[in-house]
């Protein structure tokens, strides 16, 4: 059993606790695959954290924090968790960072990707300015557009002698950055007539919508969940933006600094991973949890059972090994892992057959089928170690084997690049 700590709390809401589990898996494969004790199960209440008698302290012997076996066992006390010295792995916010002195426990050890959200790009987020549907919005039931530029979109004339809503107040797309960009146009949080603490933005969405405050500053990504899962959301519009800040960070306790290189290394996405999920999330093919890879432990058995594969091919796989929208008719074109056994043994049965026909095969060793169509058109990538891999088809027609690709990159991509244009066509 791990001595570590990992908590994912930030956007934990009950409805999406699988995919949050899902999430953790997925780093978590990555992380011991790096050789790192990482803890099975995320921390989600004051119970799951070790016991620390006396207190949690800093360097200097200083009690920062409580020990969580004195606090209510079925609450979570995030500003316990982020200074626990268990902590491997866990995520914050950048007001915490910069005005309570987290930043001097912890390390950043990553960033989220936002890109998958109106209102983000690439690590940066920004918060939607919510008000209750047709009370005051320049831009009705549309709701503000987001400029691509990052800059604030501050309805100030609106926003002046409203009360607003906020979850707590080192809360930066709560509370911080609204207050930074209502400062830098010239004005200050006074501009409301109340400010009214819920202590959750789900709670701030309730009271916009039920009357009980009129504005409220919601991250990019809390409102997405709040548009799937919360009823007050339909009460409500987008009036303004935040500017662009720092999405939420990944941090990791001080008290375990010889790791932290290792855990940076182990959870950073390769650049064309992040285009490929971009490019599925922005193309219309797939929203963020139709988006489903496969996990360390079903990679490593696929291997176990076919031989080596390239980095790149095992990237795929973890990206999208269970699925991407409507990048493909699953009915036609086997891709996925579900259908990797059946592909191959087509395709081990369709290179018999043309062995026996005298058929010339490329020099590859052993190989690996990635898909086929109904069955048909095996294609294939060298069984083997190494960064990428070129792409062969078996043209069953012709009685040829092409070389299709030089990079399974590229195979994917052609995919992502068809289903752009069927969807963009209507007709998928």
């Amino acid at each position: 059993m791990s001595s570590f700590v990992a908590a994912l709390p930030m956007y934990d809401w009950p409805e999406v606790r699988a995919e949050t589990d899902a999430q953790w898996a997925a780093i978590r494969d990555r992380l011991v695959a790096a050789g790192i004790d990482a803890p099975v199960v995320l921390a989600r209440r004051n119970a799951d954290l070790p016991a620390v008698p006396g207190g949690i302290r800093d360097a200097h012997g200083a009690v920062i924090a409580p020990d969580p076996a004195t606090l209510p066992p079925d609450e979570f006390d995030f500003a316990t968790l982020w200074r626990h010295p268990a902590l491997l792995f866990g995520q914050t916010c950048w007001g915490p960072m910069q005005e309570t002195g987290l930043s001097k426990e912890v390390a950043v050890v990553g960033q989220p990707d936002y890109a998958p959200y109106k209102g983000g790009r690439g690590t940066s987020y920004s918060s939607a300015l919510l008000m209750r549907r047709g009370s005051a919005s320049a831009w009705g039931n549309r709701g503000a557009p987001r400029p691509p530029d990052g800059r604030p979109v501050l309805p100030v004339e609106i926003l002046k002698g409203r009360r607003l809503a906020f979850n707590e107040p080192h809360s930066m797309s709560g509370m911080i950055a609204l207050r930074q960009d209502l400062e830098a146009a010239g004005q200050d949080i006074g501009v409301f007539s109340a400010l009214v603490e819920t202590g959750a933005h789900r709670l701030s969405i309730r009271a916009v919508a039920e009357g009980r405050a009129d504005i409220a500053a919601i991250d990019c990504r809390t409102w997405s969940l709040a548009q799937r899962f919360e009823p007050a959301a339909r009460e409500v519009a987008v009036v303004g933006w935040t500017g662009f800040r720092p999405g939420l960070p990944y941090i990791s306790s001080r008290v375990v600094a010889d790791l932290h290189e290792a855990i940076r290394n182990a959870i950073q996405d390769r650049p064309d991973a992040r285009l490929l999920r971009r490019k599925l999330i922005e193309g219309g093919i797939a929203s963020p949890d139709e988006i489903r890879g496969c996990t360390q432990a079903e990679i490593r058995q696929i291997e176990d059972r076919y031989g080596p594969l390239p980095d790149a091919y095992k990237e795929i796989l973890r990206l999208i090994g269970h699925g991407a929208g409507r990048l493909v008719d699953r009915m036609e074109f086997w891709i996925y892992a579900d259908r990797l056994d059946e592909v191959n043994r087509h395709g081990r049965s369709a290179m018999q057959d043309f062995e026996a026909d005298g058929v010339s095969l490329p020099e590859t060793g052993p190989v690996f089928f990635i898909s086929a169509r109904q069955g048909d058109y095996p294609t294939f990538i060298p069984a083997s170690e190494g960064s990428d891999a070129a792409v062969f088809m078996m043209n069953g027609d012709r009685n040829t084997v092409e070389r299709i690709h030089d990079s399974v990159w590229d195979w994917i991509m052609e995919f992502v690049r068809d289903a752009e244009y069927f969807i963009g066509k209507g007709l998928r």
